[in-house]
């Protein structure tokens, strides 16, 4: 598996990073956006923004043409998106997953282990740190129980219930709703995200 960060730089190698992979036998290319800033660190280098322009449809053929080659090469693909769209829950999945860092960190994601400043969709925004404890002088299982780690499993499922019930929902009640419109109805249903997580570029899928 190779994870490709897509920036400016290295963009137009799409296709040459996919053909790289089928040369040296790999199965799966991860295509993602640089998401990942802190203080000085990183601004600027994500290629998504705030709302869908024509620059990022741009971008988006780009890429879709170079997920393309890859089916023709038998290469899976992933890939973050250029426009936020909110999940229910986001690829980290906190609710069958935990972060432990190299200190013994327990945490719900990377984000929320380290926090301090970032910049969300182009705003200046602080993560708070969330821990669940510390490893090896707390039990990892019984972290898994605790209070903090608990709501975070149980929000994320309550979100993923809703958006689900409200899809289909939708679905039944107007089956001519376009995808997004489906998405943007169950959207609206969900119980708010945890604080950190509202700031995070993880839960909108880029």
């Amino acid at each position: 598996m190779i994870n490709f960060v897509m920036m400016r730089s290295n963009f137009h190698q799409l296709e040459e990073i996919v053909r790289l992979a089928a040369s040296l036998g790999v199965d799966q290319v991860n295509f993602k956006q640089c998401e990942v800033s802190r203080e000085v660190h990183g601004k600027g280098l994500g290629l998504f923004g705030s709302t869908e322009t024509r620059e990022t449809r741009r971008l988006q053929k780009a890429l879709s043409r170079a997920r393309s080659l890859a089916r023709k090469l038998n290469i899976q693909t992933t890939a973050s998106s250029f426009a936020p769209t909110q999940r229910a829950v986001c690829e980290q999945d906190p609710r069958d997953s935990a972060f432990i860092s190299h200190k013994g960190v327990v945490a719900p994601c990377i984000n929320l282990a380290l926090a301090g400043r970032t910049t969300f969709l182009g705003q200046e925004v602080a993560l708070p740190q969330v821990h669940y404890g510390a490893l090896p002088q707390d039990d990892l299982a019984a972290l898994w129980e605790g209070a903090v780690c608990t709501f975070y499993r149980e929000r994320f499922n309550e979100r993923a219930r809703a958006y689900d019930e409200a899809f289909m929902q939708s679905l039944m009640s107007d089956s001519r709703r376009t995808p997004e419109r489906l998405r943007e109805a169950a959207v609206k249903r969900m119980p708010e995200a945890p604080e950190g997580c509202k700031v995070c570029h993880y839960l909108y899928d880029i």
